[in-house]
């Protein structure tokens, strides 16, 4: 019986320890219009976000194909065939023209582990990592 109470006092203890620990956290409470059930967001310090381009002396193989030399190969293909004339370039198309699913490898890596981007931004599939 002793233990029992013992275990008890122990218990109620540690949840008055608990909560007041709970309250001085910052906290705020996000609930629905139409149910009382609330959701506990913690704040978290503010972070930032750096962007970073690949100078001309870094050790990373680029190739800038600009507007002109664009304009001047588009037929209305796929991006893989506008790559075409990228050193190391080989591009597949299942229907032959450079329209629908179209591929490109660049010195063997296929496209999911090459980087295209269009000024600045990401051009790759988000599911594939790919370029179609």
């Amino acid at each position: 019986m002793k233990k029992l109470l013992y275990y008890t006092c122990l218990l109620l203890i540690a949840s008055f320890a608990t909560a007041q620990k709970n309250a001085d956290e910052k906290s705020i409470y996000v609930s629905g219009n139409t149910d009382s059930n609330s959701v506990k967001a913690k704040l978290m310090p503010s972070i930032e976000i750096q962007g970073v381009r690949a100078g001309q002396n870094y050790p990373f193989t680029q190739t800038m194909i600009y507007k002109s030399a664009i304009s001047k190969n588009n037929v209305g293909q796929d991006i893989p065939f506008i790559m075409n004339q990228v050193p190391g370039a080989v591009i597949h198309s299942d229907a032959g023209n450079g329209v629908g699913y179209t591929g490109i490898r660049i010195r063997g890596t296929d496209a999911s582990r090459i980087n295209f981007t269009i000024n600045g931004i990401a051009y790759n599939d988000a599911e594939s990592q790919g370029v179609f």
